[in-house]
């Protein structure tokens, strides 16, 4: 659009409070414009409380004022079950003034609350679940009774809509799933479904939008149009405070005309790509003080934390990136793509304060638009190594790449330790911190979401009466006895002075895990402690099974804990330096960056029926027969994309092919062979191959009976186990 209008948006403002602002000349002082103005009330007023007592569907047919807006609830344990035949449980059209609130919401053919032509509307608090269609399923993708593909059905949707909140609300299980990539651009249900009309005004806070492993979304939030003016959140948009879990695509869209959108102090975790923006029509969008983690689809491929682009035809707004922390696999800050020109990855970025931790770039721009401005970030990689960006302008020049040592990321604390390179090194970035920072050197501003001069210890933000132990638990699953335990503490938050009730919700597939009391009340003075029980499905073959649990108090307010359950074949696991393995002397050994490597590379390579490739041979002894992971550290020259791959063979079977992330420094990749990184091993002696596909150099390899988390940085051991270890000889090319 090349809007030339500025534009920004004001950060941090309180509820139903009078402001005052001004437009200021920076050359001369000039007062250019004064204006006054008063933020949405906390409570709007109620004139009038409706008990709905009808099991459902129900169509609201009467609204309210601005000062006498409607409520509608209903009495506890009751439910109100929309079926199969009418498209939603609760439909609004054509109403304003009107709040939904303590609401439990089940079925809807397509969604479990739709709203029409509304605004000025409230959804509080509502649990929302077993809505949208089944279908048929062929080739990995559900269709309706007319050979459709199955889309959009929603926990919410809205349909040119203006002046709304969502808050508080648990948004989980729909009757579908969405496929993956595997099967074509994902399609199936989503948590919210947003089609927003002029002038805006669209609030999602506080909000837990809880997919599964059976049940995946799409997307959390799903937006609509995504290239157009009007898609998405559209304008004036505040998304804050949610939890975001388990999709095969995004955790959300923002993708559309992004005319002030501010997304921040959320979580994401388990997406595919967590964040999108491709394309910003007009901007400016701000996406800060967000936590993304552990990334991965259900097949547990991983794309970016944030996924941009629109080229010369679509990108006009600018994307703004400030204090974010992300810890995952795949990308950061990324050019992905969206529409038909040639730099259809191009767009508009500017960044500050952000940690980024990923396997692959950082920051991926190979445009890099001169209104581009990205410094002050932090680059790490989970196993170590050293993290990087890649720009085609000189950008980052204050940039860290160090560990930025987080407290406790395994229990899901990404605080920062006192020694972090992270703590006093961020720039304050105007708007965004308390006056008293918005000077140069403050020794309390910290890169990252954990910024140093808020309390809270945990995203996504939200006001609770007590602070969890841990907002993330692994539990290992012995394979002989298919159970694990772990306990929670909820500590009372200081200061508070009466008790807190509370109940335990999950998804309806996490039958999987217990929890012990399942309800009960929250003393002001004392912790409380948690019993948690998992129990391994025998119907399923996945390594790493994604849940959580919310732990909702009666005000509304909650506290998510991912917990994942882990298969474990066996503790057993194998660690071998390359140029120890047999057939080393075979191929070429050098020092790269201080490790030894065999630089994997023969003629005819790309043969994988060739009899006369070399290879890498690892011979162990497992302890049980099963399922085993195989992972390699590597080192691909550059360009990547021509040295990424190998060939691999279990017991003299058929080679198979395995990519590895094309990083031009030293790092651990998890292989996998097709759509699978499950590797069967017997028990007893077993011979692992490795063969030169494209030229790349190979340092170490590990065989283990478990999966690790991004998050768990179980690399430090790895690296000192490494270095105990005598090597064979080196060599030069023979």
């Amino acid at each position: 659009t090349n809007d030339p209008r500025p534009r920004t948006s004001l950060f941090f403002l309180k509820a139903g409070t009078r402001y005052e602002i001004q437009a200021v000349n920076t050359t001369d002082k000039s007062v250019l414009e004064r204006a006054t103005f008063t933020t949405w009330p906390a409570q709007p007023p109620v004139g009038k409380t409706v008990l709905l007592d009808k099991p459902g569907p129900i169509a609201i047919s009467e609204g309210g004022t601005a000062g006498a807006w409607v409520r509608y609830t209903a009495s506890p344990g009751t439910v109100i079950d929309g079926g199969e035949e009418e498209e939603a449980a609760i439909t609004i059209e054509n109403k304003a003034y009107v709040i939904l609130e303590n609401l439990a919401i089940r079925g809807g053919r397509r969604h479990g609350i739709r709203l029409k032509n509304v605004h000025h509307v409230i959804v509080r608090n509502c649990d929302i679940a077993g809505y949208g269609r089944i279908g048929q399923l062929r080739n990995g993708r559900a269709y309706d009774a007319d050979g459709k593909p199955i889309n959009y059905d929603a926990g919410v949707y809205l349909d040119g809509v203006h002046h709304l909140t969502i808050e508080h609300c648990y948004i989980h299980d729909p009757r579908n799933r969405a496929n993956h990539w595997g099967y074509g651009h994902p399609l199936g249900p989503t948590g919210i479904f947003v089609h927003v009309a002029e002038p805006g005004g669209l609030v999602i806070r506080y909000n837990d939008i809880i997919g599964s492993q059976e049940h995946r979304w799409n997307d959390a939030i799903e937006g609509y149009g995504n290239g157009k003016l009007y898609g998405g959140p559209r304008c004036d948009a505040d998304i804050y405070g949610n939890f975001l879990a388990f999709a095969n695509d995004d955790g959300i869209e923002l993708d559309g005309g992004q005319r002030n959108i501010r997304f921040y102090g959320n979580k994401i975790e388990g997406a595919l790509c967590g964040i999108s923006t491709a394309p910003n029509l007009v901007g400016p969008t701000f996406i800060h003080h967000n936590l993304v983690v552990n990334l991965g689809d259900e097949r547990g491929f991983c794309g970016s934390v944030i996924k941009n682009g629109g080229g010369s035809t679509y990108s006009h707004g600018v994307s703004c990136f400030y204090h974010n922390t992300f810890v995952t696999a795949g990308k950061g800050i990324s050019a992905v793509g969206f529409g038909r020109d040639k730099n259809r990855g191009m767009f508009l970025g500017i960044s500050r304060n952000n940690i980024i931790m990923t396997t692959s770039a950082g920051i991926y721009d190979p445009y890099t638009p001169i209104v581009n401005d990205f410094d002050y970030d932090l680059f790490a990689c989970p196993d170590g190594s050293e993290g990087y960006f890649k720009l085609s302008l000189p950008f980052e020049n204050h940039a860290i790449f160090e560990d930025p040592a987080f407290l406790a990321p395994q229990t899901g604390d990404f605080r920062l330790r006192p020694d972090s390179p992270a703590k006093g090194s961020a720039v304050p970035v105007a708007g965004f911190h308390p006056m008293q920072a918005a000077t140069e050197n403050i020794p309390s501003l910290n890169r990252g979401a954990f910024c140093g001069y808020a309390s809270y210890p945990f995203l996504p933000w939200r006001k609770v009466p007590a602070i969890p132990s841990a907002t993330q638990l692994i539990l290992d699953v012995p394979q002989e006895t298919g159970k694990a335990t772990a306990t929670l503490t909820l500590k009372p938050v200081a200061g508070e002075s009466q008790g807190h009730r509370f109940r335990i919700l999950k998804n309806s597939v996490f039958d999987w895990l217990k929890v012990s009391p399942a309800e009960g009340e929250l003393s002001p003075t004392e912790a409380l402690t948690l019993s948690i029980e998992a129990t391994s499905p025998k119907n399923t073959q996945i390594p790493l099974i994604p849940g959580a649990i919310l732990i909702k108090f009666a005000d509304g307010s909650s506290i998510p804990v991912t917990i994942y359950l882990r298969k474990v074949t066996t503790t057993w696991q194998s660690l071998s330096k390359a140029v120890n393995l047999k057939g080393h002397e075979r191929f070429y050994t050098k020092t790269l960056g201080g490790l030894n490597s065999v630089f994997l590379d023969a003629p005819d390579s790309r043969n994988k029926d060739n009899p006369k490739l070399p290879s890498l041979d690892l011979e162990v002894e497992t302890p049980v027969a099963g399922p085993y992971f195989i992972y390699v550290q590597v080192l691909c020259p550059q360009p990547g994309g021509n040295h990424d791959s190998l060939w691999l063979s279990i017991n003299g079977a058929e080679r198979q092919l395995c990519t590895v992330a094309p990083r031009p420094v030293w790092h651990w990749i998890r292989l996998a062979a097709g759509k699978s990184e499950l590797f069967t091993l017997k028990k007893g002696h077993n011979t692992i191959r490795i063969f030169p596909r494209e030229p790349l150099f190979l340092s170490a390899i590990l065989v283990t009976g478990k999966k690790d988390l991004v998050t768990e940085n179980p690399w430090r051991n790895i690296r000192s186990q490494l270095a105990k270890q005598p090597e064979g000889g080196m060599h030069d090319d023979p």
